[in-house]
């Protein structure tokens, strides 16, 4: 991983984090993307973890100045029932897990971003 100061962006391969990415690459900024899986996209460094399972390594967050955090479970009517079991893991736990691990390692910046009502009910 570099020794530059790094923005980290959880949902990368989402259509806002890739519009994201871009534009932080043009202004020359070093993007490392955190992912579930290795994907080709927009980004310097790729670092693969599962929010709502898996622990988060310190040296993920190394020479992180900035987080954008946008991966999440979007809202889906036919599964709103299913709430608890699907949308918690990720988006309650999976952004405690993310806050918690970043502040440990003197992140400054953290920018948590949702579409989630953005278009009302």
């Amino acid at each position: 991983m570099t020794t530059k100061k790094v923005t980290l962006v959880t949902g990368a391969n989402g259509f806002i984090g890739r519009n994201l990415c871009e534009k932080l690459q043009s202004q020359g900024v070093v993007v490392r993307a955190l992912l579930r899986r290795k994907i080709e996209g927009p980004w310097d460094e790729v670092v693969i973890a599962d929010l709502a399972i898996d622990d988060l390594p310190q040296e993920y967050f190394e020479n992180v100045e900035t987080i954008f955090h946008l991966a999440g479970k979007a809202h889906a009517v036919d599964e709103i029932d299913s709430f608890q079991d699907s949308y918690n893991p990720i988006n309650v736990g999976g952004t405690k897990k993310l806050l918690e691990v970043a502040a440990k390692a003197g992140v400054n910046n953290f920018i948590f971003c949702s579409s989630i009502k953005a278009m009302g009910e």
